[in-house]
């Protein structure tokens, strides 16, 4: 065998050598196999809660939890999750994982009335958004009775769907600067227009030739 034969068959028998000693047994591969699926179930896990949405029943990723009593409110023992859900009518109930550490904790749930209570906190939820949005609607002091009818209509929509409403007054460039007393009957009528469905919750926004009215829906805290 040549010098440059014997030197290549050293090169690639170190290889082989080599990538025999770094190759993991069966077990270990086995080991790491499992770490890796715990490793999963737990990024699952942390994803889903992440998402602010809990974990229920089979999506749970624990083989043992302890549980909520429901009478007492006390932690009962740890029990085998399979054997809870097999306790309970699933077509009603269902298991949820509200804690994973120390140890994994679940509570049984009534599942249509948690629906109802969702359903509840997700209207009170946009009512309070509606309430945040403002409805900006302007108007001159010398607007004609037409379109002051027609913008009111408006208001009185925004208003009785639950949203804020900010009438600015305004005078028009090159028109005469109402009095005072033409001022406030104006807004007094406007007020008296949507007494029904509206009321002033903060003070008037004044500056030169400019009134703005802020109002809130009639039934609003």
């Amino acid at each position: 065998m040549s010098r440059f034969s014997q030197t290549a068959f050293k090169r690639a028998y170190g290889l082989t050598r080599q990538w025999q000693t770094l190759s993991p047994s069966p077990a270990t591969s086995s080991s790491l196999k499992s770490s890796l699926e715990c490793q999963c179930s737990t990024t699952r896990a942390a994803s889903s809660s992440a998402t602010g949405k809990r974990l229920v029943d089979d999506d749970i990723p624990f083989r043992v939890v302890r549980f909520v009593d429901p009478e007492s409110g006390a932690l009962r023992p740890l029990t085998p999750l399979r054997a809870l859900l097999g306790s309970i009518d699933r077509t009603t109930h269902h298991i949820e994982l509200v804690a994973d550490a120390p140890d994994p904790v679940v509570k049984i749930v009534d599942t249509k009335l948690a629906r109802e209570k969702y359903k509840e906190a997700k209207k009170r939820a946009q009512a309070a958004a509606r309430a945040q949005v403002r409805k900006e609607i302007q108007l001159t002091w010398g607007v004609a009775p037409g379109d002051l009818a027609h913008k009111l209509e408006k208001a009185r929509q925004e208003l009785a769907g639950g949203r804020k409403v900010d009438l600015i007054f305004a005078s028009k460039k090159g028109q005469a600067v109402p009095t005072k007393q033409v001022t406030d009957t104006r807004l007094r009528e406007v007020l008296d227009t949507l007494a029904d469905v509206g009321k002033e919750y903060r003070a008037r926004g004044e500056q030169k030739n400019m009134t703005a009215l802020y109002l809130k829906p009639l039934g609003e805290s």
